[in-house]
């Protein structure tokens, strides 16, 4: 007997590894949308462009480790740039919890997923169909970024280049 359900899933020919090893985590967490992915995408471009080690206190943005940048600045670390107090330190506490490097883009997306201030908004991230702006106000109330430099651009690449596939 053949299944009647189809599986959709986001496929991002054009992406780096890194940029598709993210968009995988995020589906494997429920998002299904793809203006939902890209704004998450978005806005990691905009904020570390997919380094895991970006340090916002080294210049410019040069990497290093996590525990050289949460000792040594008072920069943002990582995909996201976590940077207060609780965000930076929770990334390190997080990953010697549950065994994971906070250096990579592997402990840092097991982070991402679980840090507290994604939770307040995964169920919009989860929710197909949204209008656009309502991931755009998600994301802002996830990480409260200062400037928005390029992230609604970056948003409408990743919105181009990705297809929902059956």
């Amino acid at each position: 007997m053949l299944s009647t359900s189809t599986s959709l899933a986001l496929v991002c020919a054009l992406c780096t590894p890194t940029e598709q090893v993210v968009l995988n985590v995020l589906q494997e967490d429920g998002v299904k949308d793809k203006n939902a992915a890209a704004v998450i995408l978005a806005n990691i471009k905009q904020e570390s462009g997919f380094n895991p080690l970006a340090c916002e206190g080294y210049y410019p943005r040069s990497a290093t480790n996590y525990w050289d940048c949460y000792n040594n600045t008072r920069g943002g670390f990582g995909l996201l740039q976590w940077t207060s107090e609780g965000r930076i330190k929770g990334l390190g506490a997080f990953c010697a919890s549950y065994k994971c490097d906070p250096n990579t883009v592997a402990g840092q997306m097991r982070y991402l997923v679980n840090e507290y201030d994604y939770t307040l908004v995964r169920s919009v991230f989860n929710t197909p169909g949204l209008p656009l702006q309502s991931y755009k106000d998600a994301s802002f109330a996830w990480i409260r970024w200062g400037i928005t430099g390029h992230r609604w651009s970056y948003a409408n690449e990743y919105i181009n280049k990705i297809t929902v596939v059956s």
